[in-house]
């Protein structure tokens, strides 16, 4: 009794090539990591000067990265 192996393409499901499908997805992953990589580059810079001249502990300078700023009467909660 053996088991026989079926080959199986998992390169192209839909019988159609579909290169400029590819080329657009591959150009929005380059712009998405430029753009998160200068945002990183520049709040790595920032935080550092923010907790000299606040004083602040290394693990509320952390924090910054991720604070909103609320405006005078907004609330979290509706």
């Amino acid at each position: 009794m053996g088991v026989t192996a079926v080959p199986i393409d998992l390169a192209d499901t839909t019988g159609k090539s579909e290169p400029r499908r590819t080329s657009q997805l591959l150009w929005v992953m380059f712009a998405s990591y430029f753009a998160f990589g200068s945002i990183l580059n520049v709040v790595g810079v920032i935080i550092p000067i923010v907790i000299r001249q606040y004083q602040l502990s290394l693990f509320a300078g952390g924090l910054l990265a991720f604070a909103q700023q609320r405006r005078e009467g907004e609330h979290l909660l509706p």
